[in-house]
């Protein structure tokens, strides 16, 4: 069951990192994009993927009950989740702009915050605080492994629930 989830995995590995390679080298702007770099290959790329080789699965090896079943699909993402994380924290590694632009966006839209004022002077000064922390950080950037890793974790969560989907939408379309 496992060897069609390894195998469009690895497939589906190589496609991010593809894809996120050539998101940094047309411009790397792009990266700090969340649509572009995060959201597109989660529904775009993913999904066929998975649906392909749960389908697969099922035409080798016969129809299983659902929890079975979704292995497949979920071993696909879960491969995938991993490569995208680990290429993500590489790109941020090899160019710390990336962390610069990031932090860049977080700054504008915190000091836009205070221009438009919150009403709360414990709000305001949570936000000025806020702003003096990004910019002390736009001094020293660093990259710790540990924030990649937890959202790898978040993203394994929402990768099980579009397996679940394609599971079932897999099932659904397939004669048991």
């Amino acid at each position: 069951m496992q060897n069609n989830g390894l195998k469009y995995g690895v497939y589906g590995a190589l496609v991010i990192i593809v894809y996120l390679l050539g998101l940094y080298f047309v411009d790397n702007k792009l990266m700090v994009n969340g649509f572009v770099t995060y959201w597109l290959p989660l529904v775009f790329l993913m999904p066929p993927l998975m649906y392909k080789a749960c389908l697969d699965e099922l035409r080798q090896n016969g129809a299983k009950d659902f929890r079975e079943t979704l292995r497949t699909p979920f071993l696909v993402f879960a491969i995938a989740n991993v490569a995208f994380w680990l290429c993500l924290y590489g790109l941020h590694l090899a160019d710390p702009n990336i962390t610069r632009m990031e932090l860049s966006q977080q700054l504008a839209y915190a000091q836009d915050q205070l221009k438009q004022g919150m009403g709360d002077p414990q709000q305001m000064n949570q936000v000025r605080q806020q702003v003096n922390d990004i910019q002390a950080e736009m001094n020293h950037i660093q990259q710790p492994l540990g924030p990649y890793l937890f959202s790898m974790m978040i993203w394994m969560l929402l990768g099980f629930g579009i397996s679940a989907g394609v599971t079932a939408i897999v099932r659904a379309k397939q004669p048991l």
